[in-house]
């Protein structure tokens, strides 16, 4: 999806990366290599599969659900699939990783601009919640993700699905380049959002996650693999 800027034009995945998706990369055997530093902790086992056990992490299902949000996997995974697919995790436009600072600039951040519609709407489809619309607790009584695109969850451009709810996503923009502990944002709030850090709240699911009208980065731990954090990649035509 070609998403239009002051100096030209960049693209971004129309839905968040699949669970079928994620699986052909699996199958290509990647090593990595091309990862920075602060990836060191994970290119050393050259494991990229989504974690896996039994209560949290068990929705990745290629077969029986290709077409679901993976999720379960950290930043470094997420990096190193769209370096396969011939793109970049989603980070500053015109290249780079984005300065955590900056993430509620249009003119900066990739991820902000497609969802506020560059900067214009509160939540991807506008400025007031909409019941329903999304995939979440308070937005469709939802407790686990649902398939890619398969609400009418769009915007902030025409096209672009489920950047509010579903899973949240990890974005090129981190407090630091020492490796796992490193703070890297994840934008859009998940499925369960509602829930923490403010009950009934739909802050987290907003594009800039307002809190009490103040822009608020949610963060997690490079390494961090959550049940509620996916991905989708940008790239440059």
């Amino acid at each position: 999806m070609e998403i239009p800027t002051a100096t030209g034009i960049f693209c971004i995945d129309r839905t968040e990366v699949t669970n079928a998706q994620y699986a052909a990369f699996l199958a290509s055997k990647p090593t990595g290599g091309s990862l920075p530093a602060s990836c060191a902790y994970r290119v050393s086992s050259a494991d990229f599969a989504p974690f896996t056990d039994s209560n949290d992490c068990n929705q990745y299902d290629p077969s029986g659900m290709p077409s679901w949000p993976v999720a379960c996997i950290d930043w470094c995974d997420a990096q190193a699939y769209c370096q396969w697919a011939g793109k970049h995790l989603c980070g500053k436009i015109g290249g780079g990783t984005n300065a955590p600072a900056d993430f509620v600039d249009p003119a900066k951040s990739e991820w902000f601009t497609t969802c506020s519609h560059d900067g214009t709407r509160e939540f991807p489809y506008g400025d007031t919640f909409q019941k329903g619309t999304c995939a979440g607790l308070q937005n469709s009584n939802v407790t686990r993700p649902v398939q890619t695109g398969s609400l009418d969850c769009q915007g902030g451009y025409d096209g672009v699905y489920d950047m509010s709810g579903n899973v949240a996503e990890w974005e090129d923009s981190c407090s630091g380049t020492s490796g796992a502990t490193d703070q890297c944002l994840q934008r859009g709030g998940s499925y369960l959002a509602d829930l923490s850090p403010y009950p009934g709240d739909t802050a987290t699911l907003r594009c800039n996650s307002n809190i009490a009208g103040t822009p608020k980065a949610a963060t997690k731990a490079r390494s961090t693999r959550d049940k509620q954090i996916g991905f989708r990649c940008c790239y440059d035509p």
